[in-house]
């Protein structure tokens, strides 16, 4: 897997030779601070250093033993990660603590397995990308069998390996085209977490969930909302995002499409509210923001968190908590009667 598209805005991409300069850039010009906590920084004393380092990453990703990724805010370089399992659980951690979405999504999937009881439950995970969800449910939703699926290979042989080196055993991964999914009476759970907005035939992928879900099955969709949900908040404004075939849903707009296939609401929340949104902007996009503009913002980086992050936490809470009228995102819940 080359890249791994963690929301939007942000984007892992695996560490190529062009990323020297921005990589030694940054190293040279926060030599002082980084050394600290990076032992490698006292022996990178040219570029040339960054470059051989940046080799050895690449041939050792070749051989599979490990593989190092590029942090991306909207294109621009903002750090470097280690792909290694413990550092992808530990990934996968950070974006359920500091992703608003995440705690609403998890939420609910419990919610639903209580539905249950101690049944063992079939789920589709429909778009999984990098996994974050298929982990989270096979370990917190058993007992369950999960069937985790993705248009793009690369993403899906790369979590092959890594369930696999968990020693995963309940998940079993695909490679599928939602809009030719030709399940039937499958799944008691459908998962869909920000995909619908990237599909322009949605109305096809919402009759193959339909089909695909067993009598009383659930389908969980989470996707920004009309609501600002692609950072668009007026009529004669387009989404930032070229690859998004919609601005977003409302809840009227979800319901029109899948209460005539014989879905019924079973639960809708706006996420991201007023609340929602602060808290992003001042935990998330601000801060990498910054880091854009300059390298040096490292330097006060953790005293920014150490302050920003009981505020940010706090305000994440009060929008988890409450009901909003409208949100950048939408979360919602059908039930097939």
């Amino acid at each position: 897997m080359d890249i791994i598209k963690v929301d939007e805005q942000i984007t892992l991409r695996r560490i190529k030779m062009e990323d020297g300069p921005v990589i030694f850039d940054t190293i040279d010009t926060q030599r002082e601070y980084l050394g600290k906590w990076l032992p490698f920084v006292a022996h990178t004393i040219k570029i040339k250093d960054t470059l051989q380092f940046i080799s050895l990453t690449m041939e050792a990703s070749d051989e599979g033993i490990d593989s190092v990724f590029v942090i991306l805010y909207e294109n621009i370089f903002a750090g470097i990660i280690k792909k290694i399992p413990l550092s992808r659980i530990i990934f996968y951690k950070v974006l359920d603590v500091m992703f608003l979405r995440s705690w609403y999504v998890r939420r609910e999937l419990k919610e639903l397995r209580k539905l249950f009881g101690d049944e063992a439950l079939t789920i589709f995970d429909a778009g999984s990308g990098f996994g974050q969800y298929t982990y989270f449910m096979s370990k917190d939703l058993q007992p369950c069998k999960i069937f985790s699926v993705d248009v793009k290979e690369e993403w899906i042989e790369d979590c092959k390996k890594f369930f696999n080196s968990k020693r995963i055993n309940n998940v079993e991964f695909g490679i599928e085209d939602l809009t030719q999914i030709v399940h039937s009476s499958k799944f008691d759970v459908i998962i869909c977490v920000d995909v619908m907005e990237h599909i322009e035939d949605d109305k096809k992928v919402f009759s193959n969930f339909f089909r695909a879900l067993k009598n009383n099955g659930y389908l969980l969709i989470n996707t920004p909302s009309i609501f600002g949900g692609s950072d668009v908040h007026h009529e004669d404004e387009e989404s930032f995002i070229s690859e998004h075939a919609r601005d977003g849903y409302s809840k009227e707009d979800i319901e029109s499409k899948l209460l005539p296939l014989g879905f019924e609401t079973y639960k809708s929340n706006y996420t991201y509210g007023f609340w929602g949104d602060k808290a992003w902007r001042l935990g998330i996009k601000l801060p990498i923001s910054l880091l854009n503009i300059s390298k040096l913002f490292f330097i006060i980086l953790p005293v920014y968190y150490i302050i920003t992050l009981p505020f940010t936490f706090l305000m994440m809470y009060i929008d988890y908590s409450s009901k909003n009228n409208i949100g950048s995102g939408i979360n919602f819940i059908a039930r097939k009667k």
